[in-house]
């Protein structure tokens, strides 16, 4: 904020402006029209094999987890009011975080003194210092809920649906491009989110479009080194 990144210079820089997500293309193209024959759909690789090792871990009854970051585009308010209304059902509800300046969960103050209101209304914040660390403990979910207001492609729900989490987010921005459309809320209705978390739903989600293997095929045909297969831009 208050930085000029020059952007619209920059991405004249560039054949090729690739984009994580279908809703970060279309974004890119409103904002800088000028270059949408540059923008292309290639979605974000992922590994899926590193987080087999945590396919065994048994999931705890009950248990949602928040992984997003406790920041202010992710809504907390909205996730603090539905682990209120969780934990009086009987859930646990934790969220995950990267501690910072100790334990801390924000440098913001403000967002430090509003978890501490959420642990009050009953949400559990769990430092994860490691990476395994972080997998172990999202491994352990029932479910797994978002409230963000701004993805263009949230890699902690594609790590928690590949560990057989049941995914809660909105219908909107790029989750309806990779969640069965069972899973997603009108946003942001806290009782439609509150029965996804008592009914969930096990529905398939098409996360296999990440594999790394078909966004570096998608990567090389745009760049023209390969030839553009149907699969590819899938």
């Amino acid at each position: 904020e208050g930085v000029d990144m020059q952007e619209e210079k920059r991405f004249g820089y560039y054949d090729k402006l690739f984009c994580s997500s279908h809703w970060a293309l279309e974004n890119a193209a409103n904002a800088y029209p000028q270059y949408q024959s540059s923008l292309a759909y290639t979605g974000f690789p992922l590994d899926f094999s590193q987080y087999e090792s945590f396919f065994n871990i048994p999931k705890q009854d009950n248990l949602v987890v928040f992984n997003q970051r406790f920041s202010w585009e992710r809504l907390p308010l909205i996730e603090i009011e539905l682990g209120r209304h969780l934990t009086a059902r009987g859930y646990e509800v934790r969220h995950l975080y990267a501690p910072v300046s100790g334990n801390e969960v924000s440098t913001d103050p403000r967002l430090q003194q509003l978890a501490t209101i959420a642990q009050s209304a009953g949400l559990k914040f769990i430092p994860n210092p490691t990476k395994k660390e972080y997998l172990e403990n999202l491994a352990q979910a029932t479910v797994v809920v978002t409230t963000s207001i701004c993805d263009n492609l949230p890699v902690a729900m594609l790590e928690a649906i590949c560990l057989g989490a049941v995914p809660v987010a909105p219908n909107a921005m790029c989750f309806p491009e990779f969640i069965h459309p069972d899973n997603l809320y009108p946003p942001y209705d806290l009782d439609y989110m509150e029965q996804l978390v008592i009914e969930q739903p096990i529905r398939p989600h098409a996360i296999e479009q990440y594999a790394h293997e078909q966004v570096l095929a998608r990567y090389l045909a745009y760049m023209g080194l390969i030839e553009a297969h149907p699969q590819s831009e899938a």
